[in-house]
């Protein structure tokens, strides 16, 4: 019902019990959108950070990977050492290319013993300068490698230093050597060469 107010000349309406709810719908037209944004604006933060977060824990493990690999080769753990390629891994370097674990493990266990290493007369390989690019399941890592002897009066000498070319894939939540190439900078040997 409307009619007019005769004081002030103006309109005047009536409310009816649905006009409240009408006027609440309408303001929700322009909050719900904004909720909605908001919302969305949520999601994408939570999936940027879940991305974020898996980034550094791919990092982490692809690091510790490499860390595994110098601690099983220097420990003549052969076993474990094949364990971290894949079931058609490749190991390439100056012993040749040897494909799969059980093949890499007979190579090492061939070229360098399985025996534990003796005090006084043992050697070392240091890992340094690690660049890691993840890809969702796979990565690419390069790495510099020092090989340490036993040296006169029991120092330290360094016989090589090179550097590795990592193929990495992700399988089943664990990261493994797909293709591990090792070079040899100085003294100079390039293993693709042959």
């Amino acid at each position: 019902m409307s009619g007019i107010n005769k004081a002030s000349g103006q309109s005047m309406r009536m409310q009816r019990p649905c006009d409240g709810l009408i006027a609440f719908l309408l303001s929700l037209t322009l909050v719900v959108p904004h909720a909605n944004s908001v919302g969305a604006q949520e999601t994408d933060e939570l999936t940027s950070i879940q991305a974020r977060l898996q980034r550094l824990e791919d990092l982490e493990s692809i690091r510790q990977l490499l860390i595994d690999y110098g601690r099983h080769l220097d420990a003549r753990d052969f076993v474990a050492y094949a364990g971290l390629f894949t079931e058609d891994g490749e190991w390439i370097g100056g012993f040749g290319r040897v494909q799969g674990p059980a093949a890499i493990q007979a190579e090492m266990e061939k070229q360098i013993g399985k025996e534990p290493q003796v005090p006084g007369k043992s050697n070392h390989h240091i890992f340094i300068n690690e660049s890691i690019e993840v890809e969702g399941d796979t990565a690419h890592a390069l790495s510099k490698w020092i090989f340490m002897v036993t040296g006169e009066g029991n120092r330290p000498v360094p016989v090589y230093l090179g550097h590795y070319d990592d193929q990495l894939v992700r399988m089943d939540g664990v990261w493994k050597f797909k293709r591990r190439v090792v070079y040899a900078d100085i003294p100079f040997d390039d293993p693709l060469s042959d």
